[in-house]
């Protein structure tokens, strides 16, 4: 199956969040943990998470076998010689993460690296999930005027490779445990999309995939190109303070 890379911008978000060391002799190695989950302008308790569109989240998996940090001297040796085989990989296997609760199955655990500024995190989506599914995503929306729900099955068996930078880039410390969190918008990945246009299967269910509304399904996998940004710790508290 074809890979595609794509460099994201704005749906995604990755968050590095650092755990200050007293001693101030800094060892060389630094450990990290990976964690991802979803996110919308409103978080539902019991039924999933609920977009500003409305819709209600019931399911968002995904698939991941490989997370990667690269610090700039890494990045820009492999924009002139290409990918590295032999290069380390800090977190590696066949992750089930279920996004809504940012759980992993298995856990990703912790990762040994040198202490530095790394300029990306590159993380690989394969189609590791029940029905060799990549990513899923389901979804309750209402039509207007309508009075009941249609549910809404999107799933992709694309795989892919997402490239999180941050131009100032990711401070690891040494002799600290530096947690990433990397981060799905739903209201971006799904924004602007008549779902109330489309035509539900004789059981009443949207089917988005590569069977069924395969265009739609490639629009989608394609918003992921433009849906990637990074942030800081500081940065996401601070927009949860003006939310309140």
């Amino acid at each position: 199956m074809k890979r595609t890379i794509l460099i994201a911008l704005i749906a995604f978000s990755a968050v590095l969040i650092q755990s200050c060391g007293e001693d101030e002799t800094i060892p060389t190695d630094a450990q990290a943990s990976f964690e991802m989950k979803a996110v919308t302008g409103t978080t539902g308790s019991t039924s999933g998470r609920v977009a500003n569109t409305g819709y209600t989240f019931t399911e968002v998996f995904a698939g991941v076998t490989e997370i990667e940090l690269e610090t700039l001297e890494e990045d820009l040796e492999e924009e002139e010689n290409g990918e590295d085989e032999n290069e380390e990989v800090e977190f590696e296997g066949n992750f089930v993460i279920n996004l809504l609760t940012g759980t992993s199955d298995p856990d990703f655990g912790l990762s040994e690296l040198h202490a530095g500024v790394y300029q990306e995190v590159e993380v690989e989506f394969d189609n590791i999930l029940e029905g060799d599914k990549t990513l899923i995503v389901n979804f309750n929306f209402t039509p207007e005027g309508a009075t009941e729900p249609t549910f809404v099955e999107f799933s992709t068996a694309e795989e892919f490779e997402l490239e999180i930078e941050n131009e100032a880039g990711f401070v690891l410390d040494g002799g600290t445990v530096n947690a990433i969190l990397v981060t799905l918008d739903l209201d971006v990945l799904f924004s602007s999309i008549d779902f109330s246009s489309l035509v539900a299967d004789e059981d009443g269910v949207i089917r988005i995939n590569e069977n069924s509304n395969s265009d739609l399904m490639q629009e989608i996998v394609e918003k992921l190109e433009v849906a990637l940004e990074a942030e800081d710790e500081d940065d996401e508290d601070e927009e949860e303070s003006d939310d309140d």
